[in-house]
Formats: structure tokens, C-alpha cells, sequence
């Protein structure tokens, strides 16, 4: 059970919660509630649960009906999206005499350009500094990157050390080869 699905389990009107994930993030939670909940009400509390651990929700469809016989299966779905999509718009690796360039562009026009060596991992560095430097913040520590192919597109997800004891997670999906992905995978650990 995920710290997740502990948290949410312990609601008022929650007999039980199960987390959906793809590739380690979340993207649904399925609820059993206790006979006389009020769904809404429950729904109103996971989505503050989602909102703390950096999650938007929604609710699909109409509110949903406890049946009275007491069957206890899911009632009540939540939807869980990651933070709103970075305003990163594109990234772009050259490769030079003396290097790597790695360009990363925001939504608005700005772009932050870092040189760097051919090795993944200070590909990856370039761009996590690139984007802080795109959000005003200090570069952070990469702890982790984890990547994963779905389908045609890549779900990637990061770890961030911003300071002493403070990590942050981010994630994104998109398709090509990744470096969109990490770029606004970083800017959602930073902003979201």
C-alpha cells in the first residue's frame, strides 16, 4: 500500500482506497466508501489529499450512488493529473566540436542555453539547470530520473534536491525521446 492509499484510506467516509499508477506516478483512485458517506464530501477531501502531495483531480461523471444493499466495490473514481503542462516548449540537443549544446525553450520565448559533455547524465544536468534557470531558481541537485516507454511516448519522472532535506518529484509524458519529457518533468518538480 502507497503512502497515498494509506492517507486517503484514513478519510472520514473511506473504507478503502487503490491508486492506479503508470510508470510510478498516479493517474486514478478508486475508493470504497463506508455505507452513508456523502460522495461529494469524500470527494472534496481526496482532492485536497491530491492537492498536498502536488496532484490536480477531477471527478468524473455524476455524483455517484452508495448502493443500499451495501456491496462493497468502487463508488466513486477520481481522476489524478500531474500539475499543469510546464510552459516548456521545446528542447534541442546539438552536438558541437567542442561538445553538447542544449538549448530549452519556454512557452513565452525565453530560452536558456548550457554546454555540456556527451555523457546522458550531463545531458540530463544541462537541461534540469537550463529549466531552473527558465523558472529563477538555483539549479537543484538531480537525485533520480526514471524513464519509461508507453506506448510511442515517453513517461519520464525526476527527483530534485532543492535544498537540505527538501526533494521534490515531478513528472511528465510526451512523445520523442525523452528530453521534452525531463524538461518538463523538471519544471513540475520546481513549480508544481
Amino acid at each position: 500500500m502507497t503512502d497515498l492509499e494509506t492517507e486517503i484510506g484514513a478519510l472520514d467516509g473511506v473504507l478503502g482506497a487503490q491508486v492506479e499508477t503508470i510508470a510510478g506516478a498516479p493517474v486514478s483512485v478508486r475508493l470504497d466508501l463506508a455505507e452513508g458517506s456523502d460522495p461529494a464530501e469524500v470527494a472534496g477531501l481526496v482532492q485536497d489529499v491530491l492537492r498536498r502531495h502536488g496532484l490536480k483531480s477531477r471527478v468524473p461523471g455524476e455524483a455517484p450512488v452508495v448502493d443500499s444493499a451495501r456491496v462493497i466495490e468502487p463508488v466513486a473514481e477520481v481522476e489524478a493529473t500531474g500539475p499543469v503542462a510546464a510552459p516548456i516548449s521545446s528542447v534541442s540537443i546539438r552536438q558541437t566540436r567542442d561538445g553538447i549544446d542544449v538549448d530549452v525553450e519556454a512557452g513565452d520565448g525565453r530560452t536558456e542555453s548550457r554546454e555540456t559533455g556527451p555523457h546522458p547524465d550531463e545531458v540530463s544536468k544541462a537541461i534540469t539547470d537550463a529549466v531552473a534557470a527558465l523558472s529563477g531558481r538555483r539549479p537543484p541537485r538531480l537525485v533520480e530520473v526514471s524513464t519509461t516507454e508507453l506506448g510511442g511516448r515517453v513517461a519520464v519522472t525526476v527527483v530534485l534536491d532543492v535544498g537540505v532535506e527538501d526533494l521534490r518529484v515531478g513528472s511528465a509524458f510526451e512523445r520523442g525521446t525523452g528530453e521534452l519529457a525531463l524538461a518538463r518533468a523538471v519544471w513540475s518538480a520546481l513549480e508544481g
